[in-house]
């Protein structure tokens, strides 16, 4: 679980394999399942690949 914030940075890979930056929502949460989901499933949903780009002028834990 991650509370959003303004730097960004979030990215999923679209089917075709580019990336797409995710939209900052003030105040979401990100909650990653994916992974879960898959392991329940048996693999029928399958967890989407994503990265965080660290482009703010601040450090990030």
């Amino acid at each position: 679980m991650l509370l959003t914030d303004d730097s960004g940075g979030l990215e999923v890979q679209a089917c075709d394999g580019t990336w797409i930056k995710a939209p900052h929502l003030p105040g979401a949460w990100i909650v990653n399942i994916g992974d879960c989901l898959m392991r329940w499933t048996n693999d029928v949903f399958v967890s989407t690949p994503h990265r965080v780009i660290h482009a703010a002028p601040r450090e990030r834990i």
